[in-house]
Protein backbone atom coordinates (compact mmCIF):
# COMPACT_ATOMS: atom_id res chain seq x y z
CA UNK A 1 0.00 0.00 0.00
CA UNK A 2 1.33 3.41 -1.01
CA UNK A 3 2.15 6.42 1.41
CA UNK A 4 -0.97 8.42 2.24
CA UNK A 5 -1.07 12.16 0.01
CA UNK A 6 -2.79 15.07 0.99
CA UNK A 7 -4.74 15.89 -2.50
CA UNK A 8 -4.55 19.82 -1.72
CA UNK A 9 -4.19 21.97 1.65
CA UNK A 10 -7.10 22.38 4.21
CA UNK A 11 -7.69 26.31 2.54
CA UNK A 12 -9.00 24.12 -0.16
CA UNK A 13 -11.29 22.31 2.69
CA UNK A 14 -12.85 18.22 1.92
CA UNK A 15 -16.49 18.02 0.89
CA UNK A 16 -17.24 14.91 -0.70
CA UNK A 17 -14.48 13.51 -2.42
CA UNK A 18 -14.77 11.78 -5.91
CA UNK A 19 -12.21 9.77 -7.74
CA UNK A 20 -11.75 9.14 -11.57
CA UNK A 21 -8.77 7.85 -13.98
CA UNK A 22 -7.70 9.34 -17.15
CA UNK A 23 -5.19 6.64 -19.09
CA UNK A 24 -6.34 4.03 -16.79
CA UNK A 25 -4.18 5.24 -14.30
CA UNK A 26 -3.90 8.97 -13.55
CA UNK A 27 -6.17 10.04 -10.67
CA UNK A 28 -8.43 12.95 -10.93
CA UNK A 29 -9.73 14.13 -7.38
CA UNK A 30 -12.63 16.46 -6.85
CA UNK A 31 -14.33 17.97 -4.16
CA UNK A 32 -16.48 20.21 -2.72
CA UNK A 33 -15.60 23.23 -0.01
CA UNK A 34 -17.48 26.39 1.58
CA UNK A 35 -14.12 28.32 2.44
CA UNK A 36 -14.74 31.85 0.57
CA UNK A 37 -17.86 30.69 -1.05
CA UNK A 38 -19.38 27.52 -2.62
CA UNK A 39 -17.30 26.18 -4.99
CA UNK A 40 -16.40 22.66 -6.45
CA UNK A 41 -11.81 21.79 -6.82
CA UNK A 42 -10.27 19.15 -9.22
CA UNK A 43 -6.87 18.37 -8.89
CA UNK A 44 -4.41 15.49 -10.89
CA UNK A 45 -2.17 13.65 -9.74
CA UNK A 46 1.46 14.08 -11.22
CA UNK A 47 3.53 10.71 -10.48
CA UNK A 48 4.92 12.00 -7.35
CA UNK A 49 1.53 14.40 -5.77
CA UNK A 50 -1.24 16.23 -7.08
CA UNK A 51 -0.92 19.58 -9.03
CA UNK A 52 -2.46 22.78 -7.27
CA UNK A 53 -6.18 22.56 -7.64
CA UNK A 54 -8.63 23.69 -10.10
CA UNK A 55 -11.85 25.28 -10.02
CA UNK A 56 -14.26 22.70 -11.09
CA UNK A 57 -16.81 25.67 -11.52
CA UNK A 58 -15.08 28.63 -13.04
CA UNK A 59 -17.13 31.42 -11.10
CA UNK A 60 -20.66 31.59 -9.20
CA UNK A 61 -21.63 28.97 -6.70
CA UNK A 62 -22.55 25.21 -6.58
CA UNK A 63 -24.62 22.98 -4.36
CA UNK A 64 -21.53 21.13 -2.16
CA UNK A 65 -22.20 19.91 0.88
CA UNK A 66 -21.24 16.87 2.75
CA UNK A 67 -23.83 14.83 0.80
CA UNK A 68 -23.92 16.73 -2.28
CA UNK A 69 -20.93 18.00 -4.16
CA UNK A 70 -19.30 17.92 -7.82
CA UNK A 71 -19.03 14.42 -9.44
CA UNK A 72 -16.59 12.99 -11.64
CA UNK A 73 -16.04 10.04 -14.57
CA UNK A 74 -13.01 9.01 -17.10
CA UNK A 75 -12.36 7.18 -20.09
CA UNK A 76 -8.46 7.14 -22.03
CA UNK A 77 -8.14 11.14 -21.89
CA UNK A 78 -11.51 11.88 -21.98
CA UNK A 79 -13.01 12.96 -18.63
CA UNK A 80 -16.72 14.90 -17.83
CA UNK A 81 -17.29 16.54 -14.67
CA UNK A 82 -20.85 17.68 -13.28
CA UNK A 83 -22.37 19.74 -10.47
CA UNK A 84 -25.63 21.78 -9.95
CA UNK A 85 -25.75 25.48 -9.81
CA UNK A 86 -26.11 27.31 -5.94
CA UNK A 87 -28.46 28.45 -4.66
CA UNK A 88 -30.78 25.46 -5.05
CA UNK A 89 -34.01 27.28 -5.36
CA UNK A 90 -32.72 28.48 -9.01
CA UNK A 91 -30.45 25.15 -9.93
CA UNK A 92 -28.96 24.22 -13.08
CA UNK A 93 -27.36 21.17 -13.88
CA UNK A 94 -23.70 21.78 -15.85
CA UNK A 95 -21.14 19.74 -17.61
CA UNK A 96 -17.45 20.43 -18.08
CA UNK A 97 -14.97 18.09 -20.83
CA UNK A 98 -11.49 17.76 -20.74
CA UNK A 99 -9.99 16.27 -23.37
CA UNK A 100 -6.47 15.95 -22.22
CA UNK A 101 -6.79 13.59 -19.16
CA UNK A 102 -8.00 16.88 -17.16
CA UNK A 103 -5.16 19.25 -17.50
CA UNK A 104 -7.79 21.91 -19.10
CA UNK A 105 -11.21 22.30 -18.89
CA UNK A 106 -13.88 23.00 -21.23
CA UNK A 107 -16.77 25.95 -21.18
CA UNK A 108 -19.37 25.01 -18.64
CA UNK A 109 -22.60 22.95 -20.73
CA UNK A 110 -25.93 23.30 -19.02
CA UNK A 111 -27.25 19.63 -19.38
CA UNK A 112 -30.66 19.61 -17.58
CA UNK A 113 -33.68 20.68 -19.61
CA UNK A 114 -35.84 22.03 -16.42
CA UNK A 115 -37.70 25.08 -16.15
CA UNK A 116 -39.91 25.76 -13.20
CA UNK A 117 -38.67 21.97 -12.00
CA UNK A 118 -34.98 21.90 -9.96
CA UNK A 119 -32.23 19.38 -10.60
CA UNK A 120 -29.48 18.27 -7.78
CA UNK A 121 -27.52 15.55 -7.06
CA UNK A 122 -26.06 15.12 -10.60
CA UNK A 123 -23.74 12.03 -10.93
CA UNK A 124 -22.23 11.33 -14.38
CA UNK A 125 -20.75 7.85 -15.98
CA UNK A 126 -19.14 6.57 -19.30
CA UNK A 127 -20.22 4.97 -21.74
CA UNK A 128 -18.50 2.47 -24.07
CA UNK A 129 -18.20 5.08 -26.64
CA UNK A 130 -17.06 7.52 -24.34
CA UNK A 131 -20.16 9.65 -24.47
CA UNK A 132 -21.46 10.92 -20.99
CA UNK A 133 -24.35 9.72 -19.28
CA UNK A 134 -26.00 12.03 -16.46
CA UNK A 135 -27.98 11.16 -13.99
CA UNK A 136 -29.79 14.13 -11.51
CA UNK A 137 -32.79 14.38 -8.81
CA UNK A 138 -35.59 16.59 -10.43
CA UNK A 139 -38.00 18.46 -7.95
CA UNK A 140 -40.67 21.02 -7.98
CA UNK A 141 -40.12 24.53 -7.15
CA UNK A 142 -41.00 23.99 -3.78
CA UNK A 143 -38.68 20.50 -3.32
CA UNK A 144 -41.63 18.42 -3.44
CA UNK A 145 -41.90 15.16 -5.59
CA UNK A 146 -38.16 14.21 -5.92
CA UNK A 147 -37.57 12.27 -8.85
CA UNK A 148 -34.46 10.70 -11.26
CA UNK A 149 -34.22 11.61 -14.30
CA UNK A 150 -31.65 9.97 -17.24
CA UNK A 151 -29.81 11.65 -19.99
CA UNK A 152 -27.99 10.10 -22.59
CA UNK A 153 -25.42 11.84 -25.60
CA UNK A 154 -24.23 10.74 -28.51
CA UNK A 155 -21.86 13.75 -29.02
CA UNK A 156 -19.62 13.65 -26.21
CA UNK A 157 -21.91 16.11 -24.40
CA UNK A 158 -22.78 18.95 -27.69
CA UNK A 159 -25.94 17.82 -27.37
CA UNK A 160 -28.72 15.40 -25.25
CA UNK A 161 -31.24 13.03 -25.79
CA UNK A 162 -34.87 13.77 -23.58
CA UNK A 163 -34.81 13.13 -20.21
CA UNK A 164 -36.21 9.65 -18.92
CA UNK A 165 -37.70 9.37 -15.74
CA UNK A 166 -35.41 6.47 -13.91
CA UNK A 167 -37.64 6.33 -10.80
CA UNK A 168 -40.72 5.89 -12.61
CA UNK A 169 -40.94 1.63 -12.21
CA UNK A 170 -40.17 2.44 -8.48
CA UNK A 171 -43.36 2.15 -6.35
CA UNK A 172 -44.30 5.75 -4.13
CA UNK A 173 -43.98 8.57 -6.73
CA UNK A 174 -40.50 9.86 -5.24
CA UNK A 175 -37.55 9.12 -4.70
CA UNK A 176 -35.25 9.56 -1.17
CA UNK A 177 -35.13 13.54 -1.70
CA UNK A 178 -30.89 14.06 0.03
CA UNK A 179 -29.73 10.43 -1.30
CA UNK A 180 -27.09 10.76 -4.23
CA UNK A 181 -28.05 8.64 -6.92
CA UNK A 182 -25.85 6.60 -9.87
CA UNK A 183 -26.06 5.63 -13.28
CA UNK A 184 -24.16 2.90 -15.09
CA UNK A 185 -23.69 1.76 -19.15
CA UNK A 186 -23.54 -2.32 -19.05
CA UNK A 187 -24.12 -4.25 -22.58
CA UNK A 188 -27.81 -3.62 -24.49
CA UNK A 189 -28.57 -1.47 -21.18
CA UNK A 190 -28.63 1.71 -18.76
CA UNK A 191 -29.07 0.83 -14.98
CA UNK A 192 -29.92 3.45 -12.72
CA UNK A 193 -29.86 3.29 -9.08
CA UNK A 194 -31.01 5.45 -6.36
CA UNK A 195 -32.48 4.83 -2.82
CA UNK A 196 -36.31 5.24 -2.94
CA UNK A 197 -38.87 6.38 -1.05
CA UNK A 198 -42.11 4.55 -0.34
CA UNK A 199 -44.24 5.94 2.55
CA UNK A 200 -40.94 6.07 3.99
CA UNK A 201 -39.88 2.53 3.13
CA UNK A 202 -36.54 3.52 2.20
CA UNK A 203 -35.35 0.72 0.06
CA UNK A 204 -32.39 0.54 -2.59
CA UNK A 205 -34.07 0.24 -6.38
CA UNK A 206 -32.48 -0.51 -9.67
CA UNK A 207 -34.08 0.36 -13.31
CA UNK A 208 -32.83 -0.10 -16.21
CA UNK A 209 -33.33 1.19 -19.70
CA UNK A 210 -32.74 -1.05 -23.20
CA UNK A 211 -33.48 1.54 -26.07
CA UNK A 212 -30.46 3.86 -25.32
CA UNK A 213 -31.59 5.52 -22.38
CA UNK A 214 -35.15 6.80 -23.69
CA UNK A 215 -37.42 4.46 -21.27
CA UNK A 216 -36.80 3.09 -18.05
CA UNK A 217 -39.37 0.25 -17.75
CA UNK A 218 -37.90 -2.25 -15.87
CA UNK A 219 -37.13 -2.24 -12.45
CA UNK A 220 -36.27 -4.47 -8.76
CA UNK A 221 -35.88 -3.73 -5.34
CA UNK A 222 -32.11 -4.63 -4.59
CA UNK A 223 -32.80 -4.30 -0.53
CA UNK A 224 -34.94 -6.52 1.72
CA UNK A 225 -33.94 -5.03 5.06
CA UNK A 226 -36.99 -2.82 4.86
CA UNK A 227 -35.84 0.26 6.36
CA UNK A 228 -38.55 2.47 7.23
CA UNK A 229 -37.72 6.03 8.08
CA UNK A 230 -38.70 9.30 8.43
CA UNK A 231 -36.52 11.30 7.11
CA UNK A 232 -33.85 10.81 4.43
CA UNK A 233 -30.68 8.67 5.70
CA UNK A 234 -28.66 11.06 3.05
CA UNK A 235 -26.30 7.70 2.14
CA UNK A 236 -26.78 6.88 -1.42
CA UNK A 237 -26.07 2.86 -2.85
CA UNK A 238 -23.26 2.21 -5.06
CA UNK A 239 -23.11 -0.94 -7.66
CA UNK A 240 -21.20 -3.08 -9.72
CA UNK A 241 -22.31 -4.81 -12.73
CA UNK A 242 -21.25 -8.19 -14.29
CA UNK A 243 -22.60 -9.71 -17.19
CA UNK A 244 -26.53 -9.86 -16.24
CA UNK A 245 -26.29 -9.05 -12.80
CA UNK A 246 -26.13 -6.23 -10.69
CA UNK A 247 -24.32 -6.08 -6.97
CA UNK A 248 -25.42 -3.15 -4.82
CA UNK A 249 -23.50 -1.87 -1.77
CA UNK A 250 -25.71 0.34 0.30
CA UNK A 251 -26.37 1.19 4.52
CA UNK A 252 -29.28 0.63 6.39
CA UNK A 253 -30.01 0.89 9.89
CA UNK A 254 -33.54 -1.28 9.98
CA UNK A 255 -31.76 -3.68 12.30
CA UNK A 256 -31.04 -0.29 14.96
CA UNK A 257 -27.76 0.00 13.41
CA UNK A 258 -26.28 1.31 10.21
CA UNK A 259 -24.86 -1.67 8.35
CA UNK A 260 -23.30 -2.09 4.87
CA UNK A 261 -25.51 -4.38 3.13
CA UNK A 262 -25.08 -6.10 -0.65
CA UNK A 263 -28.32 -6.86 -2.40
CA UNK A 264 -27.84 -8.80 -5.75
CA UNK A 265 -30.40 -9.24 -8.43
CA UNK A 266 -30.26 -10.99 -12.00
CA UNK A 267 -31.30 -8.03 -14.46
CA UNK A 268 -32.30 -10.63 -17.53
CA UNK A 269 -34.66 -12.45 -15.19
CA UNK A 270 -35.73 -9.93 -12.43
CA UNK A 271 -34.48 -12.56 -9.40
CA UNK A 272 -34.12 -11.14 -6.71
CA UNK A 273 -33.71 -11.40 -3.01
CA UNK A 274 -30.15 -11.84 -1.80
CA UNK A 275 -29.24 -9.53 0.86
CA UNK A 276 -26.02 -9.99 3.21
CA UNK A 277 -24.24 -7.83 5.83
CA UNK A 278 -20.47 -7.06 4.04
CA UNK A 279 -19.31 -7.06 7.66
CA UNK A 280 -21.35 -9.27 10.04
CA UNK A 281 -19.82 -9.72 13.92
CA UNK A 282 -18.75 -6.29 14.42
CA UNK A 283 -19.17 -4.95 17.62
CA UNK A 284 -22.79 -3.58 18.79
CA UNK A 285 -21.43 -0.24 19.33
CA UNK A 286 -19.72 0.71 15.98
CA UNK A 287 -21.80 2.16 13.08
CA UNK A 288 -20.57 1.94 9.13
CA UNK A 289 -21.56 4.14 6.22
CA UNK A 290 -21.31 5.73 3.14
CA UNK A 291 -20.04 2.65 0.93
CA UNK A 292 -18.25 2.41 -2.90
CA UNK A 293 -17.38 0.49 -4.83
CA UNK A 294 -15.09 -0.60 -7.85
CA UNK A 295 -13.16 -3.33 -9.85
CA UNK A 296 -13.33 -5.08 -13.45
CA UNK A 297 -14.50 -8.88 -13.50
CA UNK A 298 -13.99 -11.09 -10.97
CA UNK A 299 -11.68 -8.24 -9.07
CA UNK A 300 -13.90 -5.96 -6.70
CA UNK A 301 -13.22 -4.08 -3.77
CA UNK A 302 -15.43 -2.12 -1.33
CA UNK A 303 -14.70 0.93 1.17
CA UNK A 304 -17.01 2.44 3.57
CA UNK A 305 -16.59 4.85 6.31
CA UNK A 306 -16.61 2.82 10.15
CA UNK A 307 -17.84 4.94 13.29
CA UNK A 308 -16.84 3.11 16.73
CA UNK A 309 -17.84 5.74 19.85
CA UNK A 310 -14.21 7.98 19.84
CA UNK A 311 -13.04 7.62 16.51
CA UNK A 312 -13.61 7.02 12.39
CA UNK A 313 -11.82 5.10 9.98
CA UNK A 314 -11.88 4.08 6.27
CA UNK A 315 -12.31 -0.03 6.13
CA UNK A 316 -12.01 -1.98 2.56
CA UNK A 317 -12.67 -5.30 1.62
CA UNK A 318 -11.23 -6.45 -1.95
CA UNK A 319 -12.19 -10.21 -3.69
CA UNK A 320 -9.70 -11.80 -6.99
CA UNK A 321 -12.97 -14.04 -6.91
CA UNK A 322 -16.13 -11.98 -7.56
CA UNK A 323 -18.37 -10.81 -4.93
CA UNK A 324 -18.49 -14.32 -3.06
CA UNK A 325 -15.08 -13.77 -2.09
CA UNK A 326 -15.63 -10.40 0.07
CA UNK A 327 -17.51 -12.91 2.78
CA UNK A 328 -14.37 -14.49 2.70
CA UNK A 329 -11.72 -11.86 3.72
CA UNK A 330 -11.63 -9.85 6.71
CA UNK A 331 -11.94 -6.14 6.53
CA UNK A 332 -8.83 -4.24 7.02
CA UNK A 333 -8.47 0.10 8.02
CA UNK A 334 -6.43 1.83 5.35
CA UNK A 335 -5.97 4.90 7.18
CA UNK A 336 -3.30 5.64 10.27
CA UNK A 337 -5.32 5.93 13.79
CA UNK A 338 -3.33 8.30 14.47
CA UNK A 339 -4.37 10.55 11.63
CA UNK A 340 -7.61 11.45 12.94
CA UNK A 341 -11.14 11.01 12.13
CA UNK A 342 -12.21 9.99 8.38
CA UNK A 343 -15.36 9.72 6.31
CA UNK A 344 -17.15 10.05 2.78
CA UNK A 345 -14.80 7.62 0.70
CA UNK A 346 -14.62 7.15 -2.91
CA UNK A 347 -12.79 4.23 -5.07
CA UNK A 348 -11.67 3.86 -8.43
CA UNK A 349 -9.78 0.72 -9.97
CA UNK A 350 -7.59 -0.38 -13.14
CA UNK A 351 -4.63 -2.54 -13.91
CA UNK A 352 -4.45 -4.10 -10.69
CA UNK A 353 -4.42 -1.24 -8.44
CA UNK A 354 -7.16 0.59 -6.39
CA UNK A 355 -7.50 4.25 -5.49
CA UNK A 356 -8.90 5.56 -3.11
CA UNK A 357 -10.12 8.92 -1.67
CA UNK A 358 -11.43 10.30 1.57
CA UNK A 359 -12.37 13.10 3.87
CA UNK A 360 -9.68 13.54 6.25
CA UNK A 361 -12.37 15.59 8.88
CA UNK A 362 -9.72 16.78 11.15
CA UNK A 363 -7.45 18.07 9.28
CA UNK A 364 -9.78 19.30 6.38
CA UNK A 365 -8.35 18.23 3.63
CA UNK A 366 -8.85 14.95 1.15
CA UNK A 367 -6.43 11.98 1.56
CA UNK A 368 -5.50 9.79 -0.88
CA UNK A 369 -4.12 6.50 -1.14
CA UNK A 370 -3.81 3.23 -3.42
CA UNK A 371 -3.38 0.05 -3.19
CA UNK A 372 -1.86 -2.84 -5.79
CA UNK A 373 -3.23 -5.79 -5.46
CA UNK A 374 -0.91 -8.20 -6.51
CA UNK A 375 1.72 -6.40 -3.95
CA UNK A 376 -0.70 -6.58 -0.71
CA UNK A 377 -2.39 -9.50 0.57
CA UNK A 378 -5.16 -9.63 3.66
CA UNK A 379 -5.72 -13.01 4.46
CA UNK A 380 -4.91 -15.54 1.71
CA UNK A 381 -6.44 -15.29 -1.48
CA UNK A 382 -9.54 -17.78 -2.28
CA UNK A 383 -8.92 -20.17 -5.10
CA UNK A 384 -12.28 -19.22 -7.29
CA UNK A 385 -15.14 -22.16 -6.04
CA UNK A 386 -15.90 -25.18 -8.02
CA UNK A 387 -19.58 -25.02 -8.96
CA UNK A 388 -20.74 -28.21 -10.82
CA UNK A 389 -23.89 -29.11 -12.56
CA UNK A 390 -24.73 -32.56 -14.11
CA UNK A 391 -28.09 -34.90 -15.37
CA UNK A 392 -28.27 -38.61 -16.55
CA UNK A 393 -29.08 -40.05 -18.41
CA UNK A 394 -29.29 -37.72 -21.89
CA UNK A 395 -31.73 -38.14 -23.60
CA UNK A 396 -33.93 -39.28 -20.62
CA UNK A 397 -36.94 -41.71 -21.00
CA UNK A 398 -38.08 -41.80 -17.31
CA UNK A 399 -36.42 -39.75 -14.43
CA UNK A 400 -34.10 -37.39 -14.99
CA UNK A 401 -31.17 -37.29 -12.27
CA UNK A 402 -29.98 -34.25 -11.75
CA UNK A 403 -26.58 -33.67 -9.23
CA UNK A 404 -25.46 -30.35 -8.46
CA UNK A 405 -22.04 -29.18 -6.41
CA UNK A 406 -22.04 -25.50 -4.81
CA UNK A 407 -18.58 -24.42 -3.20
CA UNK A 408 -18.65 -22.40 0.01
CA UNK A 409 -21.73 -21.36 1.92
CA UNK A 410 -23.55 -19.59 -1.29
CA UNK A 411 -27.29 -20.34 -2.55
CA UNK A 412 -28.80 -20.95 -5.88
CA UNK A 413 -31.62 -21.48 -7.78
CA UNK A 414 -32.42 -24.78 -9.36
CA UNK A 415 -34.44 -24.47 -12.75
CA UNK A 416 -36.34 -26.73 -15.76
CA UNK A 417 -37.75 -24.91 -18.35
CA UNK A 418 -38.83 -25.90 -21.94
CA UNK A 419 -37.81 -24.45 -25.37
CA UNK A 420 -40.78 -22.09 -24.87
CA UNK A 421 -39.00 -20.96 -21.59
CA UNK A 422 -42.03 -21.78 -19.24
CA UNK A 423 -40.51 -22.99 -16.09
CA UNK A 424 -41.49 -26.13 -15.00
CA UNK A 425 -39.76 -26.46 -11.80
CA UNK A 426 -37.42 -24.70 -9.27
CA UNK A 427 -35.95 -25.83 -5.88
CA UNK A 428 -33.61 -23.61 -3.49
CA UNK A 429 -30.14 -25.49 -3.29
CA UNK A 430 -27.01 -25.39 -1.60
CA UNK A 431 -23.88 -27.31 -1.01
CA UNK A 432 -24.17 -30.95 -2.34
CA UNK A 433 -27.36 -32.43 -3.86
CA UNK A 434 -29.53 -34.62 -6.19
CA UNK A 435 -32.65 -34.66 -7.42
CA UNK A 436 -35.42 -37.33 -9.46
CA UNK A 437 -37.35 -35.60 -11.71
CA UNK A 438 -39.96 -37.86 -13.24
CA UNK A 439 -40.19 -36.81 -17.37
CA UNK A 440 -42.92 -39.64 -18.19
CA UNK A 441 -45.63 -37.04 -18.85
CA UNK A 442 -43.24 -34.55 -20.97
CA UNK A 443 -43.55 -34.06 -24.53
CA UNK A 444 -40.68 -35.27 -26.52
CA UNK A 445 -38.27 -32.74 -27.58
CA UNK A 446 -35.62 -30.29 -25.65
CA UNK A 447 -35.36 -28.88 -22.22
CA UNK A 448 -33.01 -26.72 -20.05
CA UNK A 449 -32.06 -27.40 -16.44
CA UNK A 450 -30.02 -24.22 -14.85
CA UNK A 451 -28.42 -23.56 -11.70
CA UNK A 452 -28.44 -19.40 -10.97
CA UNK A 453 -26.57 -18.45 -7.98
CA UNK A 454 -26.63 -15.86 -5.52
CA UNK A 455 -23.77 -13.75 -6.54
CA UNK A 456 -24.74 -13.63 -10.05
CA UNK A 457 -23.53 -16.81 -12.02
CA UNK A 458 -25.30 -19.72 -13.52
CA UNK A 459 -25.06 -22.74 -15.10
CA UNK A 460 -27.09 -23.97 -17.95
CA UNK A 461 -27.60 -27.91 -19.33
CA UNK A 462 -29.84 -29.15 -22.33
CA UNK A 463 -31.16 -32.25 -22.32
CA UNK A 464 -33.58 -34.23 -24.22
CA UNK A 465 -36.59 -36.01 -23.58
CA UNK A 466 -37.16 -39.04 -25.53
Amino acid sequence: MSPTFEVAPSNFHNLRPQIALVNGETPLVIWGSTIGGRKGWVARWNGSGFDAPKRANPNGSINAYSVEGPNIAAKGDTAYLVYATAPASAAKAILRTSLDGGLTWGTPRWIDSLNSDLPSFPNVSIDNAGNPLIIYMRQKSNFDTPKYMVRTSTDAGQTWATEADASLPAPGGEVCDCCTGKVYASPGRIVALFRNNDNNLRDIWATWSTDGGQNFGAGIDLDSTDWVLAACPSSGPAAHIQNDSIFSFFMSAASGKQRIYMGAAHLDSLDSGFNRMLNPGIAVNTGQNYPAVAGKGDTIGVVWAHYDSSSSSIYMKYSFTGVAGLFNQPAFSIVDSVMGAHDYPDIAFENGVFHIVWSNQSLSSVMYRRLAIDSFVVGLPVSAPENTLQIAPNPVKETAHISWKIAGNESGNLRIMNVAGKLLMEKKVTGNGELAWQTEKLAKGMYFVTLKLEFGKAKTLRFVVD
